[in-house]
């Protein structure tokens, strides 16, 4: 059996004779022809970057926030595989993802540095599976486990303050939430610790030095 889509072509409304006859010609003889050229191949899209400008501990904690009314954030699901949110990562130039159901709710965290830490090798010892066989689920932050601050908290928060709170909580995320108009808790941004290392100029990853906590206390 054929079956026929009744669907027609905006232009088969009326013949062609016709359809000359009400198409109006519109006349731009007035605007300047502007100058074109054919695309490079290989060019890249233009993407809205948040700059990442060298900071201060006592500058505003917003510089080293990566604000998602700015840049949205990149997402995964579950049930991806390790290796392949890891390559998304690269291919994106992130270094973590959230973990989303299918109805854009936010169920995790999953970053690069664990990805290629000992504790892929660790579950799959656990579980009995292939390390190529653990997926995000696996080994992704669960909400529960990940510490998040309020924006309007940060009005008078300055970088310092953030730093602190990474080296109080010893995490590498710290998450931004605020509230919409219906009261629901939404995810507004994001601190990382590489990035706060990066605008400040010091490696923030592992341990605070005495010095540089001392540094910190006396000017908060």
């Amino acid at each position: 059996m054929i079956l026929r889509l009744n669907v027609k072509f905006l232009y088969n409304e009326c013949p062609s004779n016709h359809h000359k006859d009400v198409v109006k010609k519109v006349d731009t003889s007035k605007f300047a022809l502007l100058k074109t050229k054919y695309l490079n191949c290989g060019a890249p899209f233009v993407h809205t970057k948040q700059e990442s400008k060298p900071a201060l501990l006592d500058d505003p904690a917003e510089v080293v926030l990566s604000d998602f009314t700015i840049n949205p954030p990149y997402t995964t699901t579950e049930s991806v595989a390790l290796q392949n949110a890891l390559q998304q990562m690269k291919i994106l130039k992130v270094r973590s993802l959230f973990v989303v159901d299918k109805d854009d709710r936010v169920l995790g965290h999953v970053s690069a540095r664990d990805i290629q830490g000992t504790k892929p090798s660790m579950i799959a010892d656990q579980l009995g599976i292939k390390p190529s066989e653990v997926t995000v689920k696996m080994l992704m932050l669960s909400c529960k486990e990940m510490p998040t601050i309020q924006f309007n908290e940060l009005s008078n928060a300055r970088v310092g303050h953030i730093a602190r709170l990474f080296h109080a909580l010893g995490v590498n995320y710290i998450f931004v939430i605020e509230h919409d108009d219906a009261g629901q808790e939404c995810i507004r941004g994001i601190f990382s610790i590489s990035r706060l290392s990066n605008q400040l100029g010091e490696n923030m990853m592992g341990d605070l030095s005495s010095h540089t906590v001392a540094e910190m206390n006396q000017q908060l």
